[in-house]
């Protein structure tokens, strides 16, 4: 089969440029993605503490949906590009019909599963007599909609796997963009209240997911989808499980630390909470940043390993690191300095929110300046297939930052939690050079062998 542009390109092009072309448009995607969410917290805070905080009840649900997206997604999403990277085309086909099936009827069950029992789950999460009749409300919507936010996951991962990066991260922009009009749309136009947010979220996700639709209807890509290509077996379940699952898990201990920190600092009274929330937010910005630009890495690394050219792969990973490395020092040096500024955008009242969130940021901006190089690390054995080693490195800076949280904050109360941020970064960085190094003797030897 003759190759097209793209792969000539992903095979052939200078690396650093590729990086960028592949890498940016993932990374504006993620950016924009995540200032929605921001947006969406804006308009659900216009009606009060409660409604919001019932709105936060639903929120552990969402993580779900996208650890169950990422699974299906980034465990596809890596083989096919080795596949296609083999010109191994039908075969790729047939993993992406296959996931896309498998992602929709999980979907579908997840949700009938939580609609049947919303009303304890969300009781179980903590809601009252209060916030339980909104977290119902803009819930069942959500919920109802849960098979559009998994096939979207999955989805995007699949396509930017064969270098669509363009076309995934205008998705990703068209739905943010469209969330965002409908919003205030539904709430003043329609008087809808925190149901409104919920309407315009699970449209505008629908949407989406038509055009994912139609990129297939229409041919558009590489890859193709057809009844004729769904096939479950052993051998497709073996390879998208052994990248997925760790994706997933790595999504719960996300939740898991996020809920561990919370319950650690509540001690230590609301400003103490409310300043970890606000360095969340403000670092959850540079993350997606991050990772918005491995999604373009991941399938040129792909692609090259499944060629063979394993050389091509290394140059892509050490100059994935660089660029990563700085544009992640940059970020937070600019934290560090303009901490107050960034801390008042969220908190203007509290002098103590102010210094602690300013101590909070600063702190956890040095831990972070190396952040990029353990995304990149894990991001290189998930691309090539290696699920031990991509797993343990997904997975160790959640299972850490519990470990250093519960230990350190035992030993020296609230300035032993601030500290398990630097050390885990600390610890997983060395844990992510280590894996690297043997790595790249292994990948030395390969390409020794195919010479």
């Amino acid at each position: 089969m003759e190759l097209t542009k793209r792969e000539i390109e992903m095979g052939t092009g200078k690396t650093i440029p590729l990086l960028f072309k592949f890498g940016i448009p993932t990374m504006l995607g993620m950016i924009i993605n995540a200032l929605y969410n921001l947006v969406d917290t804006y308009f659900i805070g216009s009606f009060g503490m409660v409604p919001t905080a019932a709105v936060s009840l639903v929120f552990p649900l969402t993580l779900i949906v996208t650890g169950l997206g990422t699974c299906f997604g980034n465990g596809t999403g890596s083989k096919v590009s080795r596949l296609l990277g083999d010109k191994q085309h039908r075969q790729a086909s047939e993993f992406t019909s296959t996931a896309l099936v498998g992602a929709v009827v999980c979907g579908l069950v997840l949700s009938a599963g939580l609609l049947l029992g919303l009303r304890p789950i969300l009781t179980v999460l903590g809601a009252d007599g209060d916030t339980l009749p909104y977290a119902v409300q803009y819930g069942t919507i959500i919920i109802a909609g849960f098979v559009f936010s998994v096939f979207n996951i999955t989805v995007n991962n699949i396509i930017v796997s064969e270098g669509a990066t363009v076309f995934t991260s205008g998705v990703l922009v068209m739905g943010a963009v469209m969330n965002m009009v409908l919003d205030p749309l539904f709430i003043y136009a329609f008087h809808t209240g925190v149901e409104g947010v919920a309407y315009a979220t699970v449209i505008s996700s629908a949407a989406s997911s038509l055009v994912y639709v139609l990129y297939f209807v229409h041919g558009k890509g590489l890859l193709k989808f057809s009844s004729e290509y769904v096939k479950p077996s052993g051998y497709f379940f073996a390879n998208v499980l052994k990248i997925g699952v760790p994706m997933l898990i790595f999504q719960l201990l996300n939740m898991a630390t996020l809920t561990v920190t919370n319950a650690l600092a509540v001690k230590y009274g609301n400003p103490s909470v409310a300043a970890f929330g606000i360095t969340y937010k403000l670092f959850c910005l540079e993350i997606n940043a991050v990772f918005g630009f491995l999604k373009g890495y991941q399938p040129l690394a792909g692609y090259n390993y499944g060629a063979k050219d394993y050389d091509r792969v290394a140059r892509f990973t050490r100059e994935g690191i660089l660029l990563t490395t700085i544009f992640c020092v940059v970020c937070n040096v600019l934290l560090m300095i303009f901490a107050p500024q960034a801390i008042r955008l969220f908190n203007r009242d509290s002098a103590e929110v102010l210094a602690f969130g300013v101590l909070t940021l600063r702190v956890q901006a040095v831990g972070y300046m190396t952040l990029a190089f353990q995304f990149v690390g894990a991001s290189y054995f998930l691309a090539i297939g290696d699920a031990k080693n991509g797993g343990v490195l997904s997975l160790c800076r959640g299972v850490l930052f519990l470990f250093f949280a519960l230990l350190l904050n035992g030993v020296m109360g609230r300035t032993g939690l601030l500290a398990a941020f630097p050390a885990t970064e600390l610890v997983s960085s060395g844990i992510t050079a280590v894996q690297l190094i043997k790595s790249e003797k292994q990948a030395n030897a390969l390409a020794a062998a195919t010479m």
